[in-house]
């Protein structure tokens, strides 16, 4: 290798005065190899034979080499930087790349591409301020580290790296001519560019414009896959009953069982002469239980039924729509709402609407488990499931670390309202709201949620559930639910914690969350094991965790009661979505197999649910297509005739008992009073209805007129269908059940209970059709058709 030791050491003799200007410190001298990196960042340090043209930005930094540029007297007569410049292309190859640069013709720098597209300094025009810029930006760029083995090839990144120092050397050059006074004023031409550059397209601006596009896109979709499926239903609905087309009382009679109760509530407050004596009539009902009256507005959830009602009385509608079909409208546009809530939940756990769109159509092409609103259209979970589905999605939001303080406000009133609805609207909603709790004391205890967000849904549930409790005049069901109290206890022990500073079994709930892969945790001694067993688990995030353990505690719900399974089944499709299009859940498979990596996952993640939306569009649409053309026309003879014999024959205050369905009917279509109703969660009328059923037991006429006129019973419906039933097997039909309650041996071949005993009457319901003297005293029978049977009662005892 060729040396100069003296022309080296002159050079760091001029350079060792300024060079901190640029740079920092260039580095020592140790022959003519520098001993560091620093060193490299001067051209003339790595190649002391280059010229003086080269140079000379970084030889004018010395006062003594400016005056006159004479290098001869500076550097000697003999010196080599007095030699002729070669030309770029002439010096060798391991130098060709680094010298281009220099001239701005040869590759950019790695550190920004403003090198390749801008010229050198010296030619491009140069902005006010922009030497004073480029020498600030020098001046803060940190000392390089010395590196243990400095040889060639490190040498040639550290040109590669500095390929553009030499443009500001010549910035730094431009200082004497700017004044102190001058550097201020052209700092907001500094900040024009810098704002101009930001302006400029980049990465971000192109994933924003990407989510807007996305965000756009997956809420038509949202909303049009709810409007969708709830013209699907309505259009099921009508394709049924041929509901246009059939006359009112058969379209009342259409609202079967507890439906038809909760319709005739919102006929009685349209056909009230004023909304006030609307709501007297149902504080104080003596319509609804005979010989009772009764605050309707505490005893059953019908805040809906009243705010329908008033909203229609306002509306100029009433020209243009019939009120059963703003009734049932309202419904369906309900589901409507419940299905795009269903899919922004799945949309928030997997992070793209594809998810969403997959869970919409598992819910509409499972109809037949998640939803029966198509034909019992006025029940309670049917107005309050998409309420909660809207809590649920807010809920799921509100989980997420780090929002901002007003999303935060805006989705605790959104998961307040919802919450406050869905109370308002069933009497079942405070056991959901447990399964809530509880999802949500396991979370905390695991550390897997924030106390204060814990603390706030603790706290709109139990507000929520004290308005409910106060618009429904202090019910009793709501004050003693075990919800309050086990939100309170929670509360309360929190607090007391916090006051006592109890951690002492902090540790045991750290090591079940490392223990189930939930999170990491130093104060187990296997946590060498914990590391090996999280390689093939999940961390689970608050708001999957959140829906994860909701849809465990849903799904033994419905195993319990036949009920829930609807409401078990829309949250399967959330989640089952999900985890087609979770990247967590792919990556742990392909991880299984060795085969993950970032563009397998995204490939997956996308391309499954796709197959899947594909195959679920062949396989169902044709069916879809067949239901939908399937028409079909309501038709119940028997009970048309029955309502209209009962409004010709029978006067208004007439008392009418007989089962708990068919009453419901009874009321919406005929006004008559009744003995008991199918609202089964009051305790008085429960035992009012088994003493009415006793007309289907083996009770003596006498004893049955007995129990029926304490009721003020004036005609009695018997049923065919009940007294002969066949449907469900011995044990099980409601005769049999009877016959146990009263201790009376089962009908039909079987054994019975050793503490059962023959009866001493014959079954009631079968005896007086014959119309035997004992009978005949008690009862006559008024009205007959192939399916009912009406008794007046005799009033004398």
């Amino acid at each position: 290798m060729r040396k100069y030791p003296r022309a080296y050491s002159r050079w760091q003799l001029v350079t060792s005065e300024h060079g901190s200007m640029a740079t920092g410190r260039w580095g020592e001298v140790t022959g003519a190899r520098p001993r560091s990196a620093d060193a490299g960042t001067s051209p003339r340090g790595l190649f002391p034979f280059l010229t003086p043209a080269l140079t000379e930005p970084f030889a004018t930094l010395s006062p003594g080499a400016h005056e006159g540029n004479d290098r001869k007297k500076h550097f000697g007569k003999n010196s080599p930087l007095c030699r002729p410049r070669p030309t770029a292309l002439e010096r060798p190859g391991l130098f060709r790349g680094p010298l281009l640069a220099a001239v701005g013709l040869g590759p950019p720098c790695p550190g920004g591409s403003r090198a390749l597209l801008e010229p050198p300094s010296s030619l491009r025009p140069r902005t006010a301020g922009s030497g004073v810029t480029r020498a600030a930006e020098a001046a803060q760029q940190p000392a390089s580290q010395t590196p243990e083995r400095p040889g060639r090839r490190k040498r040639k990144s550290a040109w590669k790296n500095d390929a553009c120092k030499p443009d500001i050397m010549m910035s730094i050059r431009q200082r004497k001519e700017i004044k102190t006074t001058d550097v201020s004023e052209d700092f907001p031409a500094q900040e024009e560019n810098v704002k101009l550059e930001n302006k400029l397209p980049s990465g971000r601006t192109n994933r924003r414009l990407w989510t807007i596009l996305s965000f756009t896109i997956g809420g038509t979709i949202a909303l049009c896959i709810g409007l969708l499926t709830s013209v699907y239903l309505a259009t099921l609905h009508e394709n049924d009953l041929w509901f246009s087309n059939i006359k009112e009382v058969e379209r009342e009679i259409s609202f079967r069982t507890e439906c038809g109760l909760y319709y005739s509530y919102y006929k009685q407050m349209l056909q009230a002469p004023t909304l006030m004596q609307g709501f007297h009539g149902l504080i104080y009902d003596n319509k609804t239980e005979s010989m009772r009256t009764i605050n309707l507005l505490q005893r059953m959830n019908i805040y809906q039924e009243v705010f329908l009602s008033v909203l229609y009385r306002v509306l100029p509608i009433q020209k243009y729509l019939e009120p059963v079909y703003f009734y049932i409208y309202t419904l369906f546009g309900l589901q409507a709402i419940y299905v795009t809530a269903l899919y922004i939940t799945s949309w928030l756990l997997s992070g793209t609407w594809l998810s969403g769109l997959l869970a919409a159509l598992w819910y509409v092409t499972n109809r037949i488990d998640t939803t029966r609103v198509e034909f019992t259209i006025p029940l309670r979970e049917n107005w309050a499931l998409p309420f909660f589905a809207i809590q649920i999605a807010a809920i799921t939001y509100f989980l997420r670390p780090n929002l901002q303080p007003l999303s935060e406000r805006l989705t605790l009133l959104a998961i307040f309202i919802s919450t406050f609805l869905f109370s308002l609207t069933w009497q079942f909603n405070q056991f959901m709201m447990l399964m809530q709790a509880l999802v949500l004391f396991i979370l905390d205890s695991l550390d897997m949620l924030p106390a204060a967000k814990a603390t706030w849904l603790y706290g709109i549930q139990i507000t929520s559930l004290l308005l409910v409790c106060v618009l429904q005049f202090f019910n009793s069901m709501i004050l003693g639910s075990l919800l309050i109290s086990f939100n309170l206890s929670v509360l309360i022990a929190r607090k007391l914690q916090k006051i006592l500073n109890l951690k002492s079994d902090e540790h045991i709930f750290k090591f079940l969350k490392a223990k189930f892969g939930l999170g990491a945790t130093s104060d187990s001694t296997n946590q060498q094991s914990m590391d090996k067993m999280g390689k093939c688990t999940v961390n689970l995030k608050p708001e999957t965790a959140y829906n994860l353990i909701h849809t465990i505690l849903f799904g033994f719900l419905a195993l319990s009661t036949m009920r829930m399974k609807y409401l078990w089944t829309s949250h399967m499709c959330v989640f089952a979505s999900f985890g087609l299009c979770s990247p967590e859940i792919w990556g742990l498979l392909l991880k299984s197999v060795r085969l993950c990596n970032p563009k397998r996952i995204c490939i997956m993640r996308y391309s499954v649910p796709i197959l899947i939306l594909l195959y679920l569009c062949y396989k169902f649409w044709p069916g879809m297509m067949d239901e939908l053309s399937e028409l079909r026309e309501f038709y119940d003879p028997d009970t048309v005739e029955l309502m209209n014999w009962i409004n010709s024959n029978t006067p208004r205050k007439a008392v009418f008992a007989g089962s708990m369905q068919l009453l419901a009917g009874v009321k919406l279509c005929t006004g008559r009073t009744l003995t008991n109703h199918p609202h089964y969660e009051d305790n008085s009328l429960r035992e009012r209805t088994k003493a009415v059923y006793q007309i289907y037991a083996k009770r003596s006429p006498e004893e049955v007129h007995a129990l029926l006129r304490s009721f003020g019973t004036d005609y009695v419906i018997l049923e065919d269908s009940i007294c002969y039933e066949r449907r469900h097997r011995r044990g099980c039909r409601l005769r049999d059940l009877l016959d146990i309650a009263n201790g009376h041996m089962m009908d039909g071949p079987g054994e019975n209970d050793p503490d059962l005993k023959p009866a001493d009457h014959p079954r009631f319901c079968e005896e007086i059709k014959r119309n035997l003297p004992p009978y005949v005293a008690h009862f006559t029978r008024v009205f007959q058709n192939k399916t009912f049977h009406v008794y007046k009662l005799s009033r004398n005892k």
